[in-house]
């Protein structure tokens, strides 16, 4: 394993026909298995492509080499739509604002601020409820 999963740039192709000279099968997401990639590997009888559609892949050339090409049409569509419901949600919360403005420090107190709580109640952080207050802002 090398290249782009380790977070380095993609394999080069003359790194990968000498990495897969006497492959059975090649694993690919993003590296080019081109025409002289799939010449130079004498065993290679598969490429599976992690992606759903196999664009980094030479289908004639395997084609005419007689090697299958495996790949995962729809692979990101549950994702997709569950990263969308998030968005949705996040917006509609006002999380990435919210986050925005106490990252920025707009709802915190000052560190010395004191805090008196009635006999018999437990302390509590409490912003309050005014126009400007975070309840009523998100």
């Amino acid at each position: 394993m090398d290249g782009w999963a380790l977070g380095k740039p993609k394999l080069t192709e003359n790194e990968i026909i000498r990495r897969t000279a006497d492959a059975d099968i090649i694993v690919t997401t993003f590296d080019d298995i081109t025409r002289d990639v799939i010449e130079n590997a004498k065993n290679l009888r598969l490429i599976a492509c992690t992606r759903a559609t196999p664009v980094n892949v030479d289908i004639q050339a395997a084609k005419e080499h007689g090697i299958l090409v495996l790949y995962t049409p729809k692979r990101n569509s549950d994702a997709t739509a569950e990263h969308t419901i998030g968005l949705m949600l996040s917006i509609a919360r006002k999380i990435p604002q919210a986050y925005v403005a106490l990252k920025n420090g707009k709802y915190t107190a000052p560190a010395k601020i004191e805090q008196k709580t009635k006999t018999g109640l437990q302390s509590d952080v409490f912003w309050g409820v005014g126009p400007d207050a975070p309840y009523t802002v998100f």
